[in-house]
């Protein structure tokens, strides 16, 4: 099979970095969310250990605060994960185009002007 490929320029080089630096900021979006998140969870819990310590009611509340709380660091670490991948990439675009080494092909299907 024969692929269309198209090379790498500087301005095509920019372009990948820009849509990268889109994708992380988009990542660092999601990530403030669940901090926000897991600091409501952790005052909530405050409050449901507050009250269970009071009445000795609310123990089911604050299990399944607990679990909510694991899932939102699970989704902090994959966002943290996908973060330093375009991280890595925009590093070796910024490479490329500091040692001026973009004869390299790409795949035209993965570029816009495929």
């Amino acid at each position: 099979m024969n692929k269309k490929q198209q090379t790498l320029n500087p301005e095509a080089a920019v372009e990948m970095v820009i849509k990268m630096q889109d994708r992380q900021t988009n990542a660092i979006e999601i990530l403030s969310g669940l901090i926000l998140q897991f600091e409501q969870i952790n005052y909530v819990l405050h409050k449901i250990d507050e009250a269970t310590c009071e009445t000795g009611k609310g123990v089911d509340d604050a299990w399944n605060m607990l679990k909510n709380r694991e899932g939102i660091w699970q989704g902090a670490n994959i966002v943290q994960t996908y973060m330093s991948s375009f991280e890595k990439n925009i590093a070796d675009v910024i490479e490329l185009i500091d040692t001026e080494d973009i004869t390299g092909y790409i795949p035209a299907e993965k570029t816009d002007r495929a």
